[in-house]
């Protein structure tokens, strides 16, 4: 499934190109075809996070308009695509002497119960 936001980001993108008149551009008619072929590789076996992903691709676009010599690649415009953001993870938060405490009490009833099924 291709999202809505990457076709806008893609047409959004060829559009900028199309100003530049690089050596290689599609004919105006070819474009929303070249936009959809873009799109639907770019989805291909991907998962791309609009919240994480939308900036980026926006941003490979207009890296690529200021650097491109001729009409690019799919592979061009990705090559620019900025690294995701490290998201690191917080840390588990610390258990209490009393949650430690507890849950070694839970612990051993549990073995109780455990150990008095078996015998039964």
């Amino acid at each position: 499934m291709i999202s809505d936001w990457v076709i806008n980001e893609m047409a959004e993108g060829a559009q900028k190109l199309l100003t530049q008149s690089l050596p290689g551009t599609p004919a105006s008619e070819l474009i929303e075809g070249t936009v959809m072929v873009w799109a639907e590789a770019f989805c291909y076996n991907r998962k791309w996070e609009q919240t994480i992903d939308q900036h980026r691709l926006r941003e490979a676009f207009l890296q690529t308009c200021a650097l491109a010599e001729r009409w690019p690649s799919l592979k061009q415009i990705m090559d620019h695509m900025p690294q995701r953001l490290d998201t690191q993870k917080l840390p588990e938060p610390e258990l209490t002497r009393e949650q430690k405490a507890e849950n070694r009490a839970r612990i051993r009833e549990l073995l109780q119960t455990i150990q008095s099924d078996a015998s039964a």
